[in-house]
């Protein structure tokens, strides 16, 4: 398995990931109206505009087989909500089913996590719904549960929690990856 930067022309192959993850991750929870209407194109022109953005600040990782697709991929920078805590975010990470529960998750995280790190983001956040079958993901991590919200798709009210790190380095042994350089 291969992480690396994304580029431009990951964009196509992310979007498949993120309409993908969402589809089976949030089926039963999200509205299924909603799930049909996401699109794979409207997702890689998100995807093209991010890694296209001379002044962004957040970065994107992906994994990838040795000969094969793309399977999954972090995405993360400046905290979006301005927390004074927690500065880093961790803002999305999918994997498709078949790469799932395979550490590859723990990989791109603590790819994501040492990078924030070297921009000095050494408390983190991570916004996720409460119903999602994967947030365990989160808690192995080391991360706690700090914020609670409502969110509301497609008409639905969904609770949101936030899991923060305020010890970046502690998330990053969980993920058994490397310090930042």
């Amino acid at each position: 398995m291969n992480i690396r930067p994304a580029n431009v022309n990951d964009a196509a192959a992310i979007a498949k990931v993120h309409v993908d993850s969402w589809r089976t991750t949030y089926q039963g929870i999200v509205p299924d109206d909603y799930l049909i209407s996401l699109s794979y194109e409207q997702h890689e022109q998100l995807w093209r505009q991010i890694l296209t953005n001379p002044s962004r600040s957040n970065f994107v990782y992906l994994a990838e087989e040795e000969r094969g697709p793309v399977v999954g991929f972090v995405s993360g920078g400046p905290e979006r909500s301005g927390d004074r805590v927690y500065t880093g975010g961790l803002d999305a990470i999918y994997l498709l089913v078949s790469a799932q529960r395979q550490g590859i998750g723990r990989r791109l995280a603590g790819e994501l996590v040492a990078r924030l790190m070297q921009d000095g983001m050494t408390a983190l956040l991570v916004w996720v719904l409460a119903a999602n079958p994967a947030r365990k993901f989160y808690e192995r991590l080391g991360g706690q549960v700090v914020y609670e919200r409502t969110a509301v798709i497609e008409g639905v009210s969904l609770i949101e929690v936030a899991y923060g790190w305020r010890d970046a380095y502690k998330a990053i042994e969980q993920a058994g990856s490397r310090q930042p350089t």
